[in-house]
């Protein structure tokens, strides 16, 4: 493949690619030994994360290919009343990383975040997830220790 490039995109989740983006969820859950199985629906998806509220998914596209997604939120950050966008999940397949992706995507996303009039980009990664760990430290993103993640089923 000398002398072309291969091109990356972010491209929307449509409602109808539900099922694609849940497959890639249980991928993702798979990849990371995520300790409990995927529970979202393909209904639950549709209506939570491709209506526009309250969350956001795009598909990671290289060469044209599917090759990960990322989805996340938007809110309002209470101590600087400024909106945020907050990443759930970035993911990218095992055979294309090491290849920049990563950092075009957070770079992406840094870009969305200021189309929608966020001031700040934040997410999480799991103390398991060593490797994301790493990679976020290598895009110099700031480690937070100011907040404990707690849980409440309703």
């Amino acid at each position: 493949m000398s002398g072309t490039t291969q091109e990356f995109c972010l491209v929307s989740v449509q409602p109808n690619e539900a099922g694609l983006l849940k497959e890639l969820f249980v991928e993702m859950a798979d990849a990371i030994e995520l300790p409990h199985p995927v529970s979202a629906k393909e209904s639950d998806i549709r209506e939570n994360f491709l209506s526009g509220e309250p969350g956001l998914a795009w598909f990671i596209t290289f060469d044209e290919v599917i090759v990960g997604y990322v989805t996340g939120y938007t809110g309002i950050n209470s101590s600087s009343a400024q909106p945020i966008l907050f990443i759930d999940d970035i993911y990218l397949e095992e055979s294309v990383r090491r290849r920049g992706l990563g950092e075009r995507v957070v770079k992406e996303m840094k870009t969305v975040a200021k189309g929608l009039g966020c001031r700040e980009l934040r997410w999480q990664a799991l103390k398991t997830n060593v490797v994301a760990q790493r990679f976020y430290q290598k895009i110099r993103a700031d480690k937070s220790d100011e907040a404990i993640d707690y849980v409440m089923a309703l």
